[in-house]
């Protein structure tokens, strides 16, 4: 296969002619030599749904390959660059240009609508070192280190997916209730049976049918961040979507996919489940419910493919690299950290200094409510 064309997007400021960047700050694109902004007119076209299953008949017979780290030729200054893995637009760093690569042979489904950057780099810097500080069990050295991590301003693609579920299960319902029984209990290490009121479960079978609809189940499509760290992003805006215009994404870079439209329902299946399964022990009832058994049929799927803000850095800390996130409108952070083995242990075993001290306290004679009653009787200091 060959390699995609590659297109010089060049968005003119208005009053100089030079090339425009996004500004995180008005939300609209910025002359960085004479100031202009130029607004950004918002396309006139519906965020729609997409049927699921006439996507995967159009594709069916459609592969493609992994964009590997690769050299990119600006086509206006001719200088050669590398894109990141999977990156398929981005700026060139001689001239300023904004290159997207052509990739509709290479992806069978294209980004209908994103959401803008609203976190601006600075600031995302402020939440990775506001961060840093708050992580418990972190080495000392980390809180203190001045970090001059590389932020990545980028477009992670994602899908959106909406089904009607209709779920059959099996299961057990657990009534509570109580009787009086004998139990044993230890008084200074000796044993003695008294009588109580003690717990008990009524277990009865129980099954039935719960149904729901999802709306705009996300599912990140990206492998440059673990799912952990993608899906710790959310939530997301998503009523802030704007129909896809490459003018929000100039000055960043942009991903295609990895994670294919069917093995991305799969994923939202597994969320689904856990909604799902409250559903069904509320339908079951009582005070304990267990779940043996669920068969879920899914109607009226559709989807949507979208891309999201993300600022993406690493750190590197002891010889080893830590990667995180920060969601590009709420400035939510997630990420790989590293732990003090030394302040691990020694909060374990003051726990367990505290557990044998109210072990010894409670096995003891000492009368306690006697010495309590000498301190009240001390005359004051």
């Amino acid at each position: 296969m060959n390699s995609p064309k590659l297109i010089e997007k060049f968005f003119p400021c208005k009053q100089c002619g030079a090339s425009l960047r996004y500004s995180i700050k008005t939300g609209s694109l910025k002359c960085p030599y004479c100031g202009f902004e130029n607004r950004i007119e918002d396309l006139d076209e519906e965020i729609r749904e997409y049927d699921f299953n006439e996507a995967l008949n159009a594709i069916e017979r459609v592969k493609f390959k992994e964009l590997k780290e690769h050299e990119v030729k600006c086509p206006s200054c001719s200088a050669v660059f590398r894109f990141e893995e999977n990156v398929y637009a981005g700026v060139c760093p001689y001239c300023g240009i904004f290159v997207v690569e052509d990739i509709t042979k290479l992806r069978p489904i294209t980004a209908q609508s994103l959401i803008a950057f609203e976190v601006k780099k600075d600031k995302a810097f402020n939440i990775f070192k506001e961060w840093i500080k708050s992580l418990w069990f972190a080495p000392s050295k980390l809180k203190s280190a001045s970090f001059e991590a590389n932020f990545n301003g980028i477009f992670l693609p994602y899908w959106t997916y909406d089904s009607y579920t209709v779920s059959k299960y099996r299961g057990m319902r657990g009534d509570i209730y109580y009787e009086d029984a004998y139990v044993t209990v230890y008084r200074e290490g000796r044993a003695y049976q008294e009588l109580k009121r003690v717990q008990k479960v009524r277990w009865s079978s129980s099954y039935g049918t719960v149904k729901r609809h999802f709306d705009d189940v996300l599912v990140g499509a990206s492998k440059r961040l673990s799912r952990q760290i993608i899906d710790a992003l959310r939530p997301w805006p998503l009523q802030k979507l704007v129909p896809y215009n490459e003018r929000y994404i100039t000055g960043f870079e942009s991903e295609v996919y990895q994670v294919n439209l069917d093995d991305g329902f799969d994923v939202a299946k597994y969320y689904m489940l856990q909604t799902i399964r409250e559903d069904i022990r509320y339908d079951i009832g009582g005070d304990l419910q267990k779940i043996t058994a669920v068969h879920t049929d899914y109607y009226d799927k559709t989807f949507k493919h979208i891309l999201l803000p993300v600022w993406s850095a690493s750190f590197n800390y002891g010889g080893k690299i830590y990667r995180f996130a920060i969601n590009g409108v709420t400035g939510k952070i997630k990420g790989e950290r590293p732990f003090s083995k030394i302040k691990i242990f020694f909060t374990v075993l003051f726990v367990l200094l505290c557990l044998a001290l109210l072990f010894y306290i409670s096995e003891s004679d000492i009368d306690f409510d006697f010495l309590i009653k000498r301190l009240y009787d001390l005359p004051p200091l």
